[in-house]
């Protein structure tokens, strides 16, 4: 919503930032406040109504207050908030580990269902998966996924067309799925 870099004049290039970036969802409208200079920036989240940065998060990932997220959905939460704290390398520890260990450049759970507060643990897994892939180029993203709390496993590649536009193909044994997206930033 708001952006601005200026350069000093300084021999040493190191431009003041102030940029606002805005997220309207059904229960918050938060703002990302990002400050400082491009050597040391800083960075803020707010919401209205105010929330803690914990619910600031869970309501841009999920859509949804801490309070009513599945398992692993708040283990994510977690990754999120220690990456905003500085705390470890690429946010969340056993992830993080674990990826580096396989040698693969994603590790990641994702989720698909929209749990209700009522949902028992069994049926929040079902949607479920966890995902693992490697850049073959820098364009190119091959991938395998598989669900929880079922034998399904699916293959998944996306292609970089242009830094905006990409191709995305899925497959599994009960379907098969291909997208185009865009996407742009500014």
């Amino acid at each position: 919503s708001k952006g601005s870099i200026q350069f000093t004049g300084s021999t040493k290039i190191d431009p003041s930032l102030d940029i606002v970036m805005s997220y309207k969802a059904s229960a918050i409208v938060a703002e990302a406040i990002v400050g400082g200079t491009t050597s040391r920036p800083t960075f803020k989240l707010t919401s209205q109504p105010s929330l803690p940065q914990d619910e600031i998060i869970s309501q841009i990932m999920f859509g949804k207050y801490a309070q009513n997220l599945g398992r692993f959905e708040a283990i994510q939460l977690a990754g999120g908030v220690a990456a905003l704290a500085g705390i470890g390398e690429g946010g969340l520890g056993v992830l993080s580990t674990t990826r580096k260990a396989l040698g693969v450049d994603m590790l990641r759970l994702n989720s698909s269902s929209d749990s209700d507060t009522d949902q028992n643990e069994e049926e929040s897994l079902s949607g479920t998966t966890l995902e693992m892939g490697k850049y073959v180029t820098d364009k190119i993203y091959v991938g395998v996924e598989q669900g929880m709390k079922s034998d399904t496993t699916g293959a998944l590649v996306e292609i970089e067309l242009t830094p905006e536009i990409s191709l995305e193909a899925k497959t599994n044994s009960e379907r098969t799925e291909a997208a185009v997206q865009w996407q742009h930033n500014y």
